[in-house]
């Protein structure tokens, strides 16, 4: 290849070319570097709202809060003690866990039991009330039955307004219970 242009003219393309390449290099080098800092902005700003995220979910309880609670279980549980005490300190001839088994044995689908009350007046044949809801007249009257047969109960007692709804309601039953027998 010959080059025809004069020497002179030569040298300004030269260093033409390299102004253009110069140019185009620091123009290249700006845009990766705003490329760069827009990705990386916006990496940290989603990091840091995380970030912030997870704090308030750790700190959300307060601490007031876990006090009241505490003090709620606390007044709950001695509550609890004092009637557990109450139940002890009664001279029971039977057992109560006996009488727990005798209940849930016998217990079906249907009936929900909702309180016991225990007899201790010191005869024979002690007594228990149960109150509870019973899903159908049917569903009551199989675990009246089911409590009449067994060998620990000597009598089912039920007031007449337990058979008078034909559907859901709720009961009582007192039974009268063979300490013998527990």
């Amino acid at each position: 290849m010959i080059n025809l242009l004069p020497s002179n003219n030569l040298s300004v393309l030269k260093k033409e070319y390299l102004n253009r390449v110069v140019t185009v290099g620091v123009v290249l080098t700006a845009v990766v570097v705003v490329i760069v800092l827009v990705v990386s902005t916006t990496i940290f700003l989603v990091l840091s709202l995380k970030e912030k995220s997870l704090v308030r979910e750790l700190s959300g309880v307060p601490t007031e809060n876990k006090s009241e609670n505490f003090e709620q279980v606390s007044s709950y549980v001695a509550g609890l003690n004092s009637n557990i005490s109450i139940i002890n300190s009664l001279n029971n001839k039977i057992s109560l866990q006996a009488v727990l088994d005798l209940i849930m044995t016998y217990r079906i689908d249907g009936i929900r039991i909702q309180s016991l009350n225990f007899d201790n007046s010191g005869s024979e044949n002690q007594g228990v009330t149960i109150k509870g809801q019973f899903t159908s007249r049917k569903v009551f009257l199989d675990y009246v039955e089911k409590l009449k047969q067994s060998a620990q109960v000597a009598t089912v007692n039920s007031p007449v307004d337990n058979l008078i709804k034909e559907k859901a309601g709720s009961f009582s039953l007192e039974l009268k219970l063979k300490t013998n027998q527990l």
